[in-house]
């Protein structure tokens, strides 16, 4: 279990209020992300996203099933799951405790409907699971964990279907296993989220897990490409004023526009390596 000194507290707390933090950055400042999608072959889309400077280091991965039923769209399920090591640095907690905390914020926070999900309505449906492996952390989980589930839906690719049959009789689909033939998920109205932790008078954008132990308030907000907010969730015991939730809303809205730019010019960037190849480009990523 990490715990913090009172002088260690004081520490932090001072270069917050001077805007230099333990590693240099200034208050609204976030660390730089390392990010790689299309990593694991066995998936239908994937995403490793790590905080270049610390250990944060988060794996989300998808898989679409066909489900039958009578249901007018589709639906993504969630499931987080820490490595044991991180348990440890969050207070201490169980490790099943963790998963389950972190599965049901996600989801409070990131999970919307996806259009384009229904194959037959109310006869047959896509299903994308979302699996999220959480290796290690050195601060700002939630953010984190969204940009990687982000990533992963955003390679994620559906496969392209036909139906045969009568269309007043039971219908056979036949799914085509070629990626080139599939499409690309509708991630207009799909959040990331940003957080802000208090720490004194001041609050702070991308925390590191030290300035977390010493926050009083923290709020994630979950912002759409579009720029508009999704959902919200305080924690901590401090208080918030509705001028200082205004003002960390206005920051995590303006820093979502950066990260949502930040991770188009990677997918842009591998678009273009595609292109290239007659086949979709095997990635090993950067921690091979």
């Amino acid at each position: 279990m990490q715990r913090i000194s009172s002088s260690e507290r004081d520490f932090i707390a001072d270069g917050i209020a001077a805007d230099v933090r333990a590693d240099g950055r200034s208050r609204l400042e976030r660390r730089v992300l390392r990010m790689e999608s299309g990593l694991l072959s066995q998936s239908h889309g994937s995403s490793r996203v790590a905080l270049k400077y610390g250990s944060t280091d988060v794996l989300a991965s998808t898989k679409v099933e066909v489900t039958y039923g009578e249901y007018a769209n589709g639906w993504v399920e969630l499931n987080v799951q820490c490595a044991p090591s991180v348990s440890e640095k969050m207070d201490g907690r169980a490790q099943e405790e963790m998963n389950i905390e972190l599965t049901e914020r996600m989801k409070r926070l990131v999970l919307v409907d996806l259009p384009g999900l229904a194959i037959v309505v109310n006869k047959s449906v896509w299903v994308v699971y979302v699996d999220v492996v959480v290796f290690d952390t050195s601060g700002n989980l939630p953010d984190v964990i969204s940009m990687a589930i982000y990533a992963a839906l955003r390679d994620t690719v559906l496969p392209s279907i036909k139906l045969s049959g009568e269309k007043d009789e039971e219908q056979l689909i036949e799914v085509n296993a070629d990626p080139a033939t599939g499409s690309r998920l509708n991630l207009n109205a799909w959040p990331i989220c940003m957080t802000l932790s208090k720490i004194d008078r001041w609050f702070v954008m991308d925390a590191l897990l030290e300035e977390e132990l010493c926050m009083s308030a923290q709020i994630s907000v979950a912002i759409d490409s579009k720029g508009r907010m999704c959902g919200m969730q305080k924690s901590g015991s401090g208080a918030l004023d509705v001028k200082e939730m205004q003002a960390m809303i206005d920051v995590a809205n303006t820093s979502s526009v950066q990260v949502f730019e930040a991770i188009a010019r990677v997918f842009k960037k591998q678009d273009a390596l595609d292109a290239k190849q007659t086949y979709r480009t095997e990635r090993i990523g950067f921690f091979a």
